[in-house]
């Protein structure tokens, strides 16, 4: 929902609407070249950095491009100008592949595993797939229609909000499971233990400090 299938899918049409100095088709090459270099960059940050701190910056920074490429075409929806402007898009989209590269993009298929318990993995695994496709054809398909009735703008002010609430969600539900076994995972999610609502707690706490790291 935070409008991935859309960027990749509509890549070259977002950019050839920005009116760029570069062809849509050349930025697209890039985009692709830059979502490469920054999976792999999330290998080896992951287990370092640990997941929920890397979700919640995914989320916050592709909130913050969409919204780069959401004001962009509100302006030119309402005429504005925005001759000055034209790399706005580029650049918010840019930063977007960027940033769901590095959390949001390979983060939930690992919490799949280190969430769900054994003798539901099977089926919490199938259910989550399932539903991500379902969501991925509803934002690909829906995306056009509401560009094209009310604005480009309109869908990347709605991935805008549902990053924000995605990094909302995880920070207050998700757990973090870097350097934890399942049986301590499973114990702070359904708080059986003092010692795990503690963590969990501390957990929380440390992301109000100015670094998640």
């Amino acid at each position: 929902m935070s409008g991935a299938q859309a960027v990749e899918q509509y890549a070259e049409l977002i950019f050839n609407q920005a009116n760029s100095n570069l062809e849509g088709k050349y930025l697209t090459m890039i985009l692709g070249a830059v979502q490469v270099v920054c999976t792999i960059v999330c290998m080896f940050i992951t287990d370092r950095s640990g997941r929920k701190s890397l979700l919640i910056i995914s989320a916050i920074g592709s909130a913050c491009s969409t919204a780069m490429v959401a004001i962009y075409f509100h302006l030119q929806h309402d005429y504005v100008d925005t001759s000055n402007l034209t790399w706005l898009p580029a650049v918010g989209v840019i930063m977007y592949v960027i940033m769901f590269s590095v959390g949001l993009s390979p983060l939930p298929t690992a919490l799949i595993g280190e969430l769900f318990p054994t003798n539901v993995k099977a089926l919490g695994s199938m259910v989550t797939v399932i539903s991500s496709g379902v969501f991925s054809f509803g934002v690909t398909k829906l995306y056009l229609v509401i560009a094209d009735n009310i604005g480009i703008h309109v869908p990347f002010w709605i991935f805008t909000a549902c990053s924000l609430a995605g990094a909302l969600f995880t920070f207050i539900y998700v757990p973090e499971t870097k350097g934890k076994t399942l049986e301590q995972i499973q114990e702070m999610l359904h708080g059986s233990s003092s010692v795990a609502k503690l963590e969990t707690r501390k957990s929380r706490k440390k992301y109000f400090r100015v670094g998640f790291f």
